[in-house]
Order: C-alpha cells, then structure tokens, then sequence
C-alpha cells in the first residue's frame, strides 16, 4: 500500500514549489499527511512577516558537539504551572520555524503571549517555550530560577512525551526538549539551528516586570530538540546525540499585558445571532441593556471574548480598538479594530493591498424591530494594537442577525476550487472545494451538521481504513471542516479560504464530484452533485466555480495554458502593485501560482 505523501501537492495551493524532506529518523504523525505544508498558510495568514533566513548572519564557531544528554530528573513536562504570580506578557522577537518540512524560515513572535507564573519559591514557568511549536506541543512549561532580578533557565527541559514513528512506521514514545541552539552555516553553504555550547539563558526583570535578555546574542535561540544515545544510528543531521528541529524564539522582550478585556455585566445573558459575512455565517451573541451592547464570539477562535459598545439612535457603536484578550490555546493576543481595505506602503515589501486598521470606530446600523447590525465598514481581527498583523481577513461590512427560524428545506451546492487528477509518479490526486453556509440570507448551517461526498465515476466514494487511518469503518459522508490527523494526513480544512481539500488514490476517473449534506437528527438535506471532468485539472476562475460572474456552472472545466496578465500577492495574499528585488511573492497568472522571487 502506497502511503499518502501529497507534500508537494499541496504547496501548490499556496503557490510553493516542490521540495524534498530529508531522511528523518524520528517522525512526528502529523508530519506525514496530506498536506502538512499547508499548515503554513496560517502563518501566511496571520500577517506575519516572513525574511528569508539566508540573509541572517550564521554564527561564527562550529557547533557545539558535547552537549550532555537529558537526565532522568529532566525528563519530566510540565503542564500545569503551580500557584504564584501569573499573567500573560507579550513577546516581542524572531520566532524561527520551518516551511513545507524543510524550509527554514523567520518571522515576528510579535502578537504572540507567553504565560508567565513567579512562585513564592522564587521560580519563574513560562508556556510556550516557543512560538512556533504550539501547534506541535500544545501547553507546556520550562522552569527556570529567579535571584536578584535575574530569572535564568538552564537546559535541557522535557516539553512534550508521546509517540512517533521510526522509519519503517513502528510507533515508540519518547521525548521531546527545550534546548539552546545557534544558527550554524556549514563549509556546504547549508545552515540550521545547532546545539549551543551556553545552555542557559538569563533575562532581566524590570520594575514593571518586563524580561529582556541579560545577554543579547540575536542567533542564540530557545528552540525544540530530541536526544539519540551517541551510539544510535543517526542522519547527517545530529550533533552529539541532539538531532535539529527548525522550531525555536530569539526574545528581544516579555512584556505583561496591561490591556484588559471587556467582560459581561452580572446578570447580563447574550440571545445567539449569526454573524454573515458573504456567504460565510457562524453563531455569536448579542446582548443589549438599556443603551448598552455587547457582542460576544465575534472572533470565532474566542467565544468569550466581549466587545462592549452603546446604541445611539439608530447607531451600535464599538471603540475603534477592542482587546478581546489572549487565545488560550494558540497564545495569539486577539484585538478587533476598524479597518477599511486600501493600498499601502510597506517598508519591507513595497506597496501593498490589504485590510489596514484605520483608527476609526466599529459603527453597525441597528435596527431593533428586524433584530439587525448591518456593518458600516471592515473589521480586523488582529494581534497588536493599532496595527494590522491580522489573524485572517477579517470582516468586511457584517451583518449580525436573528435567525429567520425557517426550516431548512435547500443547501447551497459546493463550489471546486481546484482539482489534479492521479498521477502515476506522485501516486495521488486532490479536489479543493468550499460550502457556504448561509441559508434564507439569515440563517447559518452550524459546522457540526454540514457534511460533504466525493463522487468518483457517478459512484459515491468510501474513504476506506486502509488508506485513510483516521475512520475505523469506510465513510461516505465526511464533516466539512474534517481534518484527518493520523499518519495519512489526506483531508485538511483551511479556514482561512473555507476550503476543503481531499487526496486520493484513485485513478481513471472519467468524472469527479462534490455534494453538500445537511444533517440534523432524522432530517436530511442534499444539494445537487457539482460535477467536473476528472481526466483534466481544473482551477477555479472565480468564486463560482466557472469562468464568469454570473453564478452558473457554465464552462466550468477551463483549460488552462495563458502565462500573461500575472498579478502578484504576498504571502498573507494581499496584492503587491509593484512587485520589488528582494521580495518573496505569489506569481497568480492562468497558469496556476507559484512563489518567486525578484
């Protein structure tokens, strides 16, 4: 049985060329499946800049190859922290990752919140150890010691025990940990992050709290290693017994968060509405007391986080800068801020077009008999204040809305985004579909009732154990907005483009389709099969589906061949008007997307 490995497919939704991992000893589940380099694209999405790490200096002495291996005692995660002095500080500084498994990259820790806790016992627990393995690790803490206003952490430390598998696919568990490690370039002009010979690291504590290093060494990074004994087989890439892992954070500073978030008034309830923003809707909550407003779950990612505003007239309106407080579980800081969409000047990449906070105040039309807000502009959901580091697009004219209470008797049919038949040499082909959500312009499909099926010659298609570790039985009608998170990794979800996006391993099909499902107890809605030609490729010209505007599915299957009319974008996909040297860009033309750079 061929696994599935659609690592470079799956860059192409996002522009990337096609690169090969090296030989990994260990490997981590999620860094098998499908599609695991799209996972970028949050990052992309997030604003974050992205510097190309060759252009940062290397370090001058050779890696440090007698690092002691862990202890027993340091074997141990910490994932709760004990009582003490606790706090989120906002961390400034380069957090360093990797790039479709292998590319290494740099971008701003700006945005991001480690949670601090100073205990009577004077020891200092800070999660995540680092910015960028959140997703990997979840939470879990280093512990360091505080003397004389200096905090210091000594390494290793154990962040994360569970399993892997080897190559040959056999699962063990062991640990991973917390380690220092410098960039290093070799006489080969390759280069990494490598064991430092210094494994501590000292911050100073300010009056107001705030850590900065003792020691200011821009290479030397807090980043995630794993130990082999000295006399295991191991690749190229080991020094010591440590093995590289591309996941670290450079702190210029830990600042705590002063801003505190808007709460609901004691005996306040919010009644749920639904959130349309174009043909996308989620459940929020709207409370109204006297004049005041107050909504809650306006940025799906924190439920609880409140905006607090007053009803003038005919006017809701909201601060132009909301802090809705910190996500517990990416660590993101979440504000909401008037924004408007427009061309702007960045210092890094030239002109731009994005959504750009704008210091304006959050204005809805309120009309208290229709039970509506009607947005009179955008709104960011961003990571800093008064900037626009935005965690997605954002929300451009939303209506906030009661249910209409119709029963649902129709679903709106999927729309293929893209689709690349089987082929012989990659051994899998993928479709790229989105399902909006919004039905009777008011009412909104909730994510745990819309279902999807893939047809494949007319037949619905079973996604079958064998090929798809995640279902114990074949399955016909998959959760939109499924992620499959075993090894074979072959169906991602990607919020950011309400894209659903399937590998498979089936050849000779004549046609492939798409079906929306409702499902809510014994009552079931189906749309109409969205059928294309599953002997070509096929990309989607516009949101429909088809080569025009006009929300049919006429000339659906479009040949693809014209290289001319190019439009660039950078990697948070906003359009680049004039595309400058040194810039990392996404080249869209009819011919597909591809990242170059000038």
């Amino acid at each position: 049985m061929k696994r599935f490995t659609l690592l470079a497919a799956a860059s192409l939704m996002i522009g990337a060329s096609a690169q090969a991992a090296p030989s990994m000893p260990r490997i981590r589940p999620q860094a098998q499946g499908v599609l695991t380099s799209v996972k970028a694209s949050k990052n992309e999405a997030t604003g974050r800049k992205h510097a190309p790490a060759a252009k940062k200096k290397a370090m001058s002495r050779v890696p440090s190859l007698n690092v002691p291996g862990p202890t027993a005692a340091q074997q141990h995660v910490i994932t709760e922290a004990p009582a003490g002095t606790r706090g989120y500080y906002a961390k400034e500084g380069v957090s360093f990752g990797n790039e479709y498994g292998v590319i290494p990259y740099e971008s701003t820790s700006d945005g991001y919140a480690a949670d601090i806790v100073l205990t009577e016992d004077n020891k200092i627990y800070m999660a995540p150890a680092f910015t960028e393995g959140v997703e990997t690790y979840g939470t879990s803490y280093i512990v360091g010691d505080v003397k004389d206003g200096v905090a210091t952490f000594t390494f290793p430390q154990a962040i994360y025990y569970g399993m892997f598998y080897d190559e040959d696919y056999n699962t063990f568990m062991d640990y991973d940990y917390a380690l220092m490690m410098e960039y290093y370039e070799d006489e080969d002009g390759n280069w990494d992050l490598v064991p430092s010979s210094e494994q501590t690291i000292s911050f100073n504590i300010a009056a107001d709290g705030t850590l900065t290093p003792a020691v200011n060494n821009p290479y030397s990074f807090i980043a995630a290693a794993w130990w082999f004994p000295e006399d295991a087989e191991t690749s190229e890439y080991t020094y010591g017994g440590w093995y590289w892992a591309l996941l670290g954070d450079n702190y210029t500073s830990l600042t705590p968060i002063k801003d505190t978030p808007a709460a609901l008034p004691a005996g306040v309830t919010p009644e749920q509405w639904n959130v349309i923003n174009g043909k996308q809707g989620y459940a929020a909550g709207v409370a109204i007391s006297g004049s005041d407003i107050y909504l809650t779950g306006l940025y799906q990612g924190m439920p609880d986080g409140v905006m607090a505003g007053t009803i003038e007239g005919d006017k809701a309106v909201f601060p132009a800068v909301n802090f809705l407080g910190v996500d517990p579980v990416s660590y993101e800081v979440v504000y909401a801020q008037g924004a408007e969409w427009k061309q702007y000047q960045d210092p890094d990449n030239g002109m731009m077009e994005g959504l750009q906070a704008n210091g304006e105040e959050i204005v809805f039309t309120y009309d208290a008999a229709a039970g509506k807000l009607t947005g009179e502009g955008a709104i960011a959901f961003s990571m800093v204040a008064d900037k626009t580091i935005a965690l997605n697009a954002g929300l451009q004219n939303p209506v906030i809305c009661k249910s209409s209470g119709k029963e649902i008797t129709e679903i709106n049919k999927p729309v293929i985004m893209m689709y690349q038949p089987y082929d012989d040499e990659e051994g899998f082909g993928m479709i790229a579909f989105s399902i909006d959500n919004v039905i009777n312009e008011t009412d909104v499909i909730p994510a745990d009732k819309l279902y999807f099926s893939i047809y494949m010659n007319e037949e619905v298609f079973a996604f079958d154990p064998e090929d798809y570790y995640c279902f114990n039985k074949p399955e016909t009608e998959i959760p939109y907005g499924f992620v499959d998170e075993s090894e074979s990794g072959a169906i991602e979800f990607y919020d950011y483009y309400n894209m659903e996006l399937v590998g498979f391993m089936v050849d000779g099909i004549s046609t492939i389709g798409v079906q929306a499902i409702y499902k809510d107890g014994d009552k079931v809605v189906k749309s109409e099969i969205v059928t294309i030609n599953g002997e070509e490729p096929f990309e989607g010209d516009d949101e429909d589906g088809d080569g025009d505007d006009d929300g049919d599915d006429e000339d659906a299957i479009t040949e693809i061949t014209s290289d001319s009319a190019a439009t660039y974008f950078d990697l948070q996909g906003r359009r680049v008007a004039a595309p400058a040297a040194g810039q990392l860009l996404v080249k869209k033309t009819a011919a597909g997307a591809v990242k170059v750079r000038f």
